[in-house]
Parts: structure tokens; C-alpha cells; sequence
């Protein structure tokens, strides 16, 4: 009887985390639709025909005071050699940062990745990002910033979608590492990440809606207007 118990939770908790990372894919994805028909963003900046790569973090946890935190999980997708995108990969995003900044946040992140260099070592667990960031979030009413690095944009959402009292200037720095274990729950097996950006697993319908997102508003022909 314990053994059943026993495999019955494992079970329940399998289907459990499977739902968990299909609806994060559900969420980037809108979060993607939405960032591409946002008016507040000029249209040099959505041209996104030189975009390598893209790493989403929706409802990304920043607070402290001085000295900041940042939390939150991901998903990565890139162009392989014949444009076509690649299929999810699931990340953690940590960091940290200091300057004049006080309080708590929760915001939607969208990172543009516009050279392979620029994310080179992702795959290795060790994709580290440095940024000199201004924003002032009061009341959940946020201007919002983006972030252009030459190779990389940071692109914060702004107004109603952060939640939480920030305010403050900081020196940022982040870490993105692979979480193995959502992406394994996400493809229901184990793969290599080659496997997984080559298109290996069979694609779920949460992938395809996905790609079809990405087609749609982040093709190489694509322009915005």
C-alpha cells in the first residue's frame, strides 16, 4: 500500500510540474504577441530581422534596498542556420545589483540577443549579464527602460503589468543557467540541448503556438510597421 501511495504521488506530481512549464510556454507567448503589437515601443526597435536569439522571463522579482535581488525562470529560443526557431529551453535567471533603489517589484522581461557571441555561453550554464539600469516604479505605475547593449536589448514592461513599489538606480549583474529539470518535465524525458534546439522532441501544441508566435512577429523578413 505505501509503495502505491508512494507512486501515486510521484505521478501526481509529475503531471503536477508537466502542467507547470506548459503554462510558462503559454505565458511567453502572449508575453511575445504583446510586446510586438506594443505602440510604446518605436518601430526601429521592433525590426527584428538581426535577432539571434530570445530569453522571456515573465513576472521577474527584484527587491531590496542598496543592495538588490533578482529571481526569476525563463524560456530561451534561438534561430538555427536555416531560420527556423528553436524549440524551448527552459533557464533561472538570478542576480544582483547596487545603487540608490529601494523596495519591490514583479516585472515581465523580454532580452534580445542580436549575436551569437552574446549568448555563446548559455549552453554552459554561465551566460553572465551586466547592466547599467534606470527605472522608477511607484504603485504599480512603471516608465519602464530599455536597455541597449550593442549585442543585447533589455526590454522592461511598463504601466499596470509591474506590480509592487520600486524606485531607484542600479548596477546590475545576472546569471542564466539551464534549469535541466523544467526542461526535462517540459519534453517529459531527458535531452541534450543540441537535441532539443535541432527540433528532436515532438512538438506539443504549447510549441507550436509558440513558433507560430515567433514566425509571425520575429521572422527574418518580418518588419514592423
Amino acid at each position: 500500500m505505501k509503495k502505491l501511495l508512494l507512486m501515486v504521488v510521484f505521478l501526481v506530481n509529475l503531471l503536477n510540474a508537466d502542467i507547470v512549464q506548459n503554462q510558462k510556454v503559454y505565458a511567453v507567448t502572449n508575453l511575445l504577441q504583446d510586446f510586438a503589437l506594443d505602440k510604446n515601443i518605436s518601430s526601429n526597435d521592433k525590426n527584428m530581422k538581426n535577432v539571434k536569439a530570445i530569453a522571456v522571463i515573465p513576472g521577474l522579482k527584484k527587491g531590496g534596498a542598496v543592495l538588490s535581488f533578482q529571481d526569476g525562470k525563463g524560456i530561451f529560443v534561438m534561430k538555427n542556420h536555416d531560420n527556423t526557431w528553436s524549440s524551448p529551453l527552459f533557464f533561472d535567471y538570478k542576480g544582483t545589483g547596487i545603487g540608490l533603489q529601494l523596495g519591490y517589484q514583479s516585472s515581465d522581461v523580454v532580452m534580445l540577443f542580436y549575436t551569437s557571441r552574446s549568448f555563446k555561453n548559455f549552453f554552459d550554464s554561465q551566460l553572465t549579464l551586466e547592466a547599467n539600469a534606470d527605472a522608477t516604479f511607484v504603485n504599480g505605475v512603471g516608465s519602464g527602460y530599455k536597455n541597449e547593449m550593442g549585442e543585447l536589448a533589455t526590454y522592461i514592461r511598463s504601466s499596470s503589468d509591474n506590480k509592487g513599489v520600486f524606485i531607484g538606480a542600479s548596477i546590475d549583474s545576472a546569471i542564466i543557467r539551464i534549469n535541466n529539470q523544467d526542461t526535462n518535465d517540459y519534453y517529459e524525458r531527458i535531452y541534450d540541448y543540441e537535441d532539443i534546439i535541432n527540433n528532436s522532441p515532438k512538438e506539443s501544441v504549447q510549441t507550436k503556438t509558440l513558433k507560430k508566435t515567433l514566425e509571425k512577429y520575429f521572422g527574418t523578413e518580418h518588419n514592423f510597421r
